[in-house]
């Protein structure tokens, strides 16, 4: 999944016009969120039609158990900031 996860950032999102920034993490129970951070709605709007005929995004969302409820949900961010990981 991770190689899968790797390919469909270089192949894909790093190539649509309003992507900003990714986030790939895993929770205590095992599952996956991926965050991907867009510069508006419209830009990721603008990419999910593309990414449903894109290979590398096919093969990441193989990986997927898309059987649920849509696993694609939309916030936005009110405030940001970066600070350092302490080691």
């Amino acid at each position: 999944m991770l190689a899968a996860s790797e390919r469909l950032e270089r192949e894909f999102l790093s190539q649509q016009a309003g992507f900003l920034r990714r986030d790939l993490v895993r929770k205590d129970d095992g599952t996956y969120v991926d965050v991907i951070v867009w510069q508006s709605k419209a830009a990721f709007e603008a990419a999910f039609p593309k990414a449903q005929a894109n290979e590398a995004a096919g093969v990441y969302f193989a990986h997927m158990d898309l059987s649920k409820e849509t696993p694609i949900e939309h916030a936005t961010i009110l405030t940001s900031s970066v600070g350092s990981i302490a080691a």
